[in-house]
């Protein structure tokens, strides 16, 4: 399970997937949401998500899908995940190799971040200097 936090309550989708090309979806939108914008479907059980790339009409964006896309096809729900895509930041991290939802990739054990910021953010950069920056400073002694 990635730690993306998605919303359980029944919410009404935001559009409908109309194309599918490898890694990158067209959804067709009631109402276009922001770019960076994190979206998900559902489908036998596993949630995908993507990430708005660009506006391409009224209607119509054009997606990044973040998984594989078997399964994936067109008329499945979308649903907006009401923030754009976010990254752990915590102490536990660094050094670390993880993906996008925070999930280990490099064969130790979850890394618990109490943190996320999105992945945009000038912020970013700042929070994990700031990490390095204090945990060095312990090192000078």
């Amino acid at each position: 399970m990635n730690s993306l936090q998605v919303q359980n309550k029944e919410q009404d989708a935001i559009g409908t997937i109309t194309e599918a090309h490898g890694p990158v979806v067209i959804i067709d939108c009631a109402r276009l949401p922001p770019l960076r914008q994190a979206l998900y479907t559902r489908f036998d059980h596993i949630t995908y998500f993507f990430e708005v790339h660009q506006h391409l009409d009224k209607r119509h964006v054009r997606a990044i899908t973040l998984h594989g896309t078997a399964g994936l096809s067109r008329g499945l729900a979308v649903y907006d995940a009401g923030t754009p895509l976010q990254v752990p930041v915590s102490e536990q991290c660094l050094g670390r190799l993880l993906n996008i939802f925070g999930e280990p990739l490099d064969g130790r054990a979850a890394a618990f971040a109490t943190k996320r910021i999105p992945q945009y953010s000038c912020k970013t950069i700042a929070v994990v200097r700031s990490y390095r920056n204090n945990r060095n400073s312990g090192d000078r002694h």
